[in-house]
Formats: C-alpha cells, sequence, structure tokens
C-alpha cells in the first residue's frame, strides 16, 4: 500500500506565494517527498494542487492493482475528491483544470487495478509524512524554488 500525504500552503505579501507539497510512502519507508512553488492562488487552491503532483509522482511508484491512500487535512479536498467526476465536466467552474487533470490521474490509476481512497490526517499532530509535506509547502511558498527532501532530513529538522 502507498501512503501520500498532500499538503498546500499559502503565504502572503509580495516576497511570498503558493506552494504545494506530497510524501510518499510505502511501508514506513519514504519514497519521494517534493514542494513546489505554484504561483498566486488560495489556500484551497494550493491543496488541490498538492494532491495532483502527489498522485502524478505515485504514478511512478505504484504497483499495478495496489492501494493508495492520500492523507490530507483538507475535509473540502476529500469531499471534492468524491465528485472529482462532476468537478471535472464543468468547464466554467472553479478549478476545472485542476479537477480535470485530478480526474485523469484517477482514471489512469483505475486503469491499473489500483484503488485510491482519501484519510483526513490532523494537521500539527506530529504525523511525519504530514510535517514533511507541511515544511516542504512552506519552504515552496516562501522561497519560490522547487523543495527536496534530503537524506535523512525529515528526522532531523521536522
Amino acid at each position: 500500500m502507498i501512503n501520500l500525504f498532500t499538503d498546500g500552503s499559502c503565504i502572503t505579501g509580495k516576497k511570498y506565494g503558493t506552494g504545494a507539497a506530497y510524501c510518499i510512502q510505502r511501508d514506513s519507508c519514504i519514497l519521494d517527498a517534493m514542494g513546489t512553488p505554484i504561483g498566486k492562488g488560495g489556500a484551497f487552491s494550493s491543496e488541490l494542487m498538492a494532491a495532483l503532483v502527489g498522485l502524478c509522482a505515485v504514478e511512478d511508484y505504484v504497483k499495478d492493482g495496489e492501494s493508495v491512500v492520500l492523507h490530507t487535512d483538507s475535509r473540502l479536498l476529500i469531499n471534492g475528491l468524491g465528485r472529482c467526476e462532476e468537478f471535472a465536466r464543468h468547464p466554467s467552474g472553479r478549478n476545472y483544470a485542476i479537477w480535470l487533470e485530478i480526474y485523469n490521474v484517477l482514471a489512469r490509476l483505475q486503469d491499473r487495478g489500483c484503488k485510491v481512497s482519501a484519510s483526513k490526517v490532523d494537521g500539527h499532530m506530529g504525523n511525519l509524512g504530514n510535517m514533511i509535506c507541511d515544511k516542504l509547502a512552506k519552504g515552496a511558498a516562501r522561497t519560490r524554488e522547487i523543495q527536496k527532501l534530503e537524506d535523512n532530513d525529515a528526522r532531523k529538522s521536522v
């Protein structure tokens, strides 16, 4: 089973922006983690982008038929994933392009026999995957640069 943690960050101010991050785990091993700046956008847009970049990255790690659990601290994202197909069919809807891409990635994973579910994780409560995402998303929003997890960095500084 793959555990995908995602988080977004929106930091206001002229020097800052919005960041999205993911952390992919299998068992207790971190396979990949990255934060990326996404320019301007609100908090929910950053959560959506985090889910999208994370799901795209999962495609490289997941085995056919393997389950994927997307862990997020966004209840709106969890609720939206249940209506993803509906949102992807309304070109005039808010965040349409992101929902459409999420829908397409979910369809590709489903074609590979993968079951994707979502789980609510409490933010800032000591969950390593969530803490890594929080750090990387904030770093990407602050620096406007891609943030990568270095060897053992998560346990040293999160």
